[in-house]
């Protein structure tokens, strides 16, 4: 009993929506002092006389959810997965599997730079799905 008790205070303190925890050694480009969600150095767009920031957005996977399962970015913003559950899940484009993340155990996470848009799913858990909508973001 106090082995199962234990197990739900883990799951709960790991997926609590109250505060986001960030694993630093997991992103070494960034310091304590930094977030998670940091602009990346300009890139200029072709024909584009200004310069575009692209931005890092982070997708938790927490109580068999990607959170959040709605994301929309801008092209060549990164995408970053982070397996927060208690079990190992992945990340695969949906409709002609062109990309998938290997299997990330509690803890790991996995980045893609996103120039189309695409519905995504864990291929280990068949009802978790999300979707990231690229278009431009004002």
């Amino acid at each position: 009993m106090s082995r199962l008790l234990f197990v739900l205070f883990v799951v709960y303190w790991a997926c609590s929506p109250s505060e986001k925890r960030v694993d630093y050694e997991e992103y070494p480009d960034f310091s304590e002092e930094s977030s998670p969600t940091v602009e990346q150095p300009a890139i200029t767009m072709c024909g584009s006389s200004t310069a575009k920031r692209a931005k890092y957005h982070l997708v938790e996977i927490c109580q068999m959810k990607f959170v959040p399962a709605d994301l929309v970015v801008s092209p060549g913003d990164t995408v970053e997965w982070i397996n927060r559950d208690i079990t190992n899940h992945d990340v695969t484009e949906q409709q002609s599997r062109l990309w998938h993340s290997p299997p990330l155990s509690p803890g790991k996470s996995w980045k893609k730079v996103m120039r189309e848009s695409a519905a995504y799913y864990c291929s280990i858990h068949l009802v978790m799905k999300g979707n990231v909508s690229v278009g431009v973001i004002q």
